[in-house]
C-alpha cells in the first residue's frame, strides 16, 4: 500500500524544480523500468500493478498508478530513480564522436535523439541550457532505455568548444554542423 503523501511527492517528481531538488526522476513501462535496473542506475522505488513484477515491487491498485504516472495510459509499472552524478571529462569525450545539441525544446524529440545516437554508438550528448531537460518524463520515455547507455551533458556553446579544442592532441577539434536555414 502506498500513501497519499508518496502519491503526491512522486507526482511532484513530474516537474523540473522538485527533479531537481531531489535527484530523483520517473521512468515508467517494463522495458525501460529493466533497462534502469540492468543499469548503474540507482534504482530507489518500483510500483507496479503486478505484484510479481520484481521481489522488490509495491504492489499498487489501478487508480495509484494512474495517479502517479505522467501517461495518459499508463503501462502498470514506474520506477523512481535517482539522477546520477556525472561529471563532465572533456579528456573522455574528446576522439570519440559527441554530439552537441542547441535549441532542441521539444522533450519528445530529445528522448529520440538520444535513442539515434544510442543506436550510432554515440556516448557522450552535450545540451546547450536551451535544451529540453534530460530527466522530465517525456524525455525518458522517448528515449527507450538509451539513457542508460548515453551520458548527457549541460554546457554552454562559448564553454564547451574551447574546452574541448585544448583537450584535444595538436588543438584540433573537427565540427560538422546541421542547421535549419544553414548553407
Amino acid at each position: 500500500m502506498i500513501s497519499r503523501q508518496r502519491l503526491s511527492f512522486i507526482r511532484s517528481l513530474q516537474q523540473k524544480k522538485f527533479r531537481q531538488e531531489n535527484r530523483l526522476f520517473i521512468a515508467e513501462g517494463a522495458k525501460l523500468v529493466h533497462e534502469f535496473l540492468a543499469s548503474d542506475f540507482a534504482v530507489e522505488e518500483i510500483y507496479s500493478l503486478d505484484p510479481s513484477f520484481t521481489a522488490d515491487a509495491v504492489a499498487v491498485g489501478e487508480k495509484e498508478m494512474k495517479s502517479m504516472s505522467a501517461l495518459t495510459t499508463p503501462p502498470g509499472v514506474l520506477a523512481v530513480i535517482r539522477i546520477p552524478d556525472v561529471k563532465f571529462d572533456p579528456a573522455a569525450v574528446a576522439g570519440d564522436w559527441s554530439l552537441f545539441l542547441d535549441g532542441i525544446r521539444d522533450p519528445g524529440n530529445m528522448g529520440t535523439i538520444i535513442r539515434a545516437a544510442d543506436w550510432f554508438g554515440v556516448k557522450n550528448i552535450i545540451c546547450s541550457g536551451d535544451c529540453a531537460e534530460t530527466w522530465n518524463p517525456k524525455v525518458v520515455q522517448a528515449s527507450m532505455g538509451s539513457l542508460t547507455r548515453v551520458s548527457v551533458h549541460s554546457r554552454d556553446a562559448h564553454d564547451f568548444f574551447p574546452l574541448m579544442k585544448s583537450a584535444l592532441p595538436g588543438d584540433v577539434l573537427p565540427v560538422y554542423g546541421t542547421f535549419m536555414d544553414g548553407k
